[in-house]
């Protein structure tokens, strides 16, 4: 006998495992009034207590009606556009895209990241591989990296993401799937970022994503090279204001019009200086 899954859930999360139960248990029913095989497997592989979802006869009924009307709904339109594109926002749980399968040329699930992560717990797929027909391999283009990150700088992985074609540059990667990426359009990039946490390091990485994507140099002028500092320029009266966002003394060099200053502040202070 196979070896069951054991689960613990709760929330948001717990609601989903129940609608799939009660789904699996209309469809052993011998005059069930959907059959729905994958929440059958799912349920028959997993370790936990569906004692509330037993109890809960209001909801059970609600999931078998709403399943039936969109089972019906959803197929009617399938079969009067062939080869159509459904994107089925919110997904949960559902299975609908099992059960219609052949009936469509692909089939997008969505929903917040940590739904999708309770979806990969109870579900053998690769969603994003079905969804872009294979993953791209690729190399991290380190030089690149290197010119755009400040030290410092990091992207943590949030969400399981592939290559849909191999134009993409890959800035950093973390276990074959890729943090941050950019990749040509129009005039300038497209940028994609894993996730992204607030310190001076990040938002200077930021800075340097967006002048890039708009064509700009990221070591022009009135930028600082030190991600602990940051400056502003008034042309009208030529003046340089430079902020120390640090708990200790930094300095920067910055490229100007009329040539470069070399800074030196002290912890959290700011100089105002004329040009």
């Amino acid at each position: 006998m196979d070896k069951k899954t054991k689960v613990s859930v709760q929330g948001v999360p717990e609601t989903m495992l129940q609608t799939l139960y009660a789904r699996a248990k209309e469809s052993q029913k011998k005059d069930h009034h959907i059959y729905d095989e994958k929440a059958v497997d799912i349920v028959a592989s997993l370790d936990y207590d569906f004692s509330k979802a037993d109890t809960d006869t209001a909801m059970s009924s609600g999931v078998v009606a709403r399943t039936i009307i969109l089972d019906k709904l959803v197929g009617e339109f399938l079969n009067k556009n062939k080869n159509a594109i459904v994107v089925n926002i919110a997904c949960g749980l559902d299975t609908r895209c099992y059960r219609m399968k052949g009936k469509y040329s692909r089939w997008y699930n969505i929903d917040l990241p940590e739904t999708m992560h309770v979806r990969e717990m109870f579900m053998d797929e690769d969603i994003i591989d079905r969804v872009c027909h294979g993953q791209w391999s690729f190399e991290v283009d380190e030089k690149a990296a290197a010119e755009i990150m400040p030290q410092g700088s990091s992207v943590e992985e949030r969400v399981k993401c592939h290559l849909t074609d191999g134009k993409a540059c890959v800035l950093a990667a973390r276990n074959n799937n890729p943090l941050m990426t950019r990749n040509s359009f129009g005039k300038g990039y497209g940028v994609y970022l894993s996730s992204f946490s607030v310190n001076n390091e990040n938002t200077k990485l930021l800075l340097n994503l967006i002048l890039q994507a708009g064509g700009e140099a990221i070591d022009g002028n009135y930028l600082t090279d030190n991600a602990n500092l940051e400056c502003a320029y008034y042309p009208e009266s030529r003046t340089l204001i430079v902020i120390n966002n640090a708990d200790s003394m930094q300095e920067t060099t910055i490229k100007t019009e009329y040539g470069v200053e070399h800074i030196k502040l002290d912890a959290y202070d700011t100089i105002i200086k004329n040009i």
